[in-house]
């Protein structure tokens, strides 16, 4: 995994070029497995346009959009991993409310890390999110914070940008923000089968040793929450 930090300038930006079509082979490919896996997802699967990497330059990212159905494919298919070499860009944040943090524990129907636990709200990115040539990522992060919990924009006193990872195993670009809540809220768990919120010490301590995290597993997320809290103080 790599890390990079990010401050308040950072910006997402679109690339609205079209991809090239793919071979009739792999596009075959491609269909096959979409299809399987459509018949196997009981109504929780959908081809929608996903944010793919394009460049990192330091300061900004750039992404271009792609049906969902390819970056599924090449993580199913090795082959296609290889060829198509596409990895899709996420948003991810912690969320904080009076020193403690928003953790959840993913649905076992999604189709990535099914019963892991996360940090909230994360989530791709929608081609809503398009704002001309550039991508409200901010926006999808207050989508996903919403969707996920019922927490809607008015308790959110400020997002900041902290670091961008890429988990190389996932084919993932994941920005990743901080997420300050200005009162105490009520949440609902939306889309996990349980939402809690913790102290750094209490994440530690019930959530350490054995617990299955998304990306990585725990050293990961405990690096994440030590970057973030680093960052807030």
């Amino acid at each position: 995994m790599k890390i990079y930090d990010l401050n308040a300038n950072f910006q997402l930006f679109l690339n609205d070029e079209i991809s090239k079509p793919l071979p009739l082979e792999q596009e075959e490919k491609v269909e096959a497995i979409w299809q399987a896996a459509l018949s196997r997802s009981d109504g929780h699967l959908f081809n929608a346009p996903c944010l793919i990497y394009k460049e990192w330059n330091g300061t900004s990212l750039i992404g271009s959009w792609l049906d969902y159905k390819y970056y599924f494919s090449s993580q199913i298919d090795k082959s296609l991993a290889k060829d198509l070499n596409l990895q899709a860009i996420s948003v991810s944040g912690i969320t904080v409310n009076d020193g403690k943090y928003l953790i959840g524990k993913r649905s076992k129907s999604v189709t990535q890390h099914p019963g892991a636990w996360e940090f909230v709200p994360s989530g791709g990115i929608d081609a809503s999110a398009s704002k001309e040539t550039t991508i409200d990522y901010q926006g999808q992060i207050i989508k996903e914070l919403y969707e996920e919990t019922g927490i809607n924009s008015t308790f959110i006193e400020k997002i900041e940008p902290v670091f961008l990872q890429h988990v190389e195993e996932d084919a993932i670009w994941e920005i990743c923000v901080l997420i300050h809540l200005c009162e105490e809220v009520v949440i609902k768990s939306c889309e996990h089968e349980d939402l809690k919120w913790c102290s750094e010490k209490e994440v530690k301590k019930s959530f350490g040793s054995g617990a299955y995290w998304v990306n990585g597993g725990k050293e990961t997320f405990f690096r994440m929450l030590s970057r973030f809290t680093q960052h807030s103080k």
